[in-house]
């Protein structure tokens, strides 16, 4: 397998894919039908491999999106706004220069307050739960909680994203 990175551009905002294509397989093939495909049987976390271990499933869920993120400006920006956090007590890094406070009080919750931002991955029955958390700072501020599930040995997770609180 090979990972190919394709872009999309249109005025003020754009997107891109990496996929990982057999290596025999001519990535112009699939330009074809650009429009009309999905992708999804060549995304790249299909192809991971490696050992079980719960570091793998936390850089599983960094590079899905990382990936899914290639590429992006302007509207198509999503990940790289999240920045991951550990803490509400504290800073966090907005950029190399650049350190935001964060605290609890500056919160409006939604869901239940959380004893820990820490990254955690559990195993239990068979699967690894990887939980983490990110704080996005464009037009609203929000905390978000992101959840992957992966099966024992594979590296492509179920994932689902929940809102946990917005700016004051």
């Amino acid at each position: 397998m090979k990972l190919w990175g394709f872009h999309y551009r249109e005025e003020r905002s754009g997107e891109g894919c990496i996929l990982s294509l057999p290596k025999n397989l001519d990535p112009n093939s699939l330009l074809q039908n650009f429009e009309n495909s999905s992708f999804q049987e060549y995304a790249p976390n299909l192809f991971l491999s490696g050992e079980s271990s719960p570091n793998n499933y936390m850089l599983s869920s960094l590079f899905q999106r990382e990936c899914q993120e290639f590429g992006a400006f302007g509207h198509g920006i999503n990940w790289m706004d999240h920045h991951i956090i550990d803490s509400l007590d504290g800073y966090y890094q907005l950029y190399d220069d650049v350190r935001i406070p964060i605290h609890l009080s500056d919160w409006n919750w939604l869901e239940t307050i959380p004893s820990s931002l820490q990254f955690n991955i559990v195993e239990k029955d068979n699967q690894f739960i990887v939980t983490f958390f990110t704080i996005i700072e464009r037009q609203q501020r929000v905390i978000k909680k992101h959840i992957d599930v992966y099966s024992k040995g594979k590296f492509a997770p179920t994932s689902r994203t929940i809102v946990m609180a917005l700016g004051k």
